[in-house]
């Protein structure tokens, strides 16, 4: 499917519609900084909301801090997996 360039694809104004994402003008995205950080943490599926909240908030700190990276910039993904999807060596169901 093809989009205008700029234009919000149509499965995030859903979900800004239906209360899921900040509200906003999705088509005009923030100026990002070329040192923008993506940041990807799988962990067990044991933390709450609030937890990862104070982790992206802790993170957008420190990177400030050093090397200085603007919060706006700072990306990050929380991958929530079960114990019973991890395996850590041997081919063993190591957590199951």
């Amino acid at each position: 499917m093809e989009r205008t360039r700029g234009a919000a694809p149509s499965h995030l104004d859903a979900r800004r519609k239906a209360g899921r994402l900040p509200s906003g003008d999705l088509r005009r995205p923030l100026p990002r900084d070329a040192r923008r950080v993506y940041i990807q943490i799988t962990v067990f599926s044991t933390r709450t909301a609030e937890q990862k909240k104070a982790l992206f908030r802790r993170i957008a700190e420190l990177l400030g801090e050093s090397p200085g990276i603007r919060p706006e910039d700072v990306f990050v993904l929380v991958l929530d997996a079960a114990k019973e999807n991890w395996s850590v060596g041997h081919g063993l169901a190591s957590f199951a």
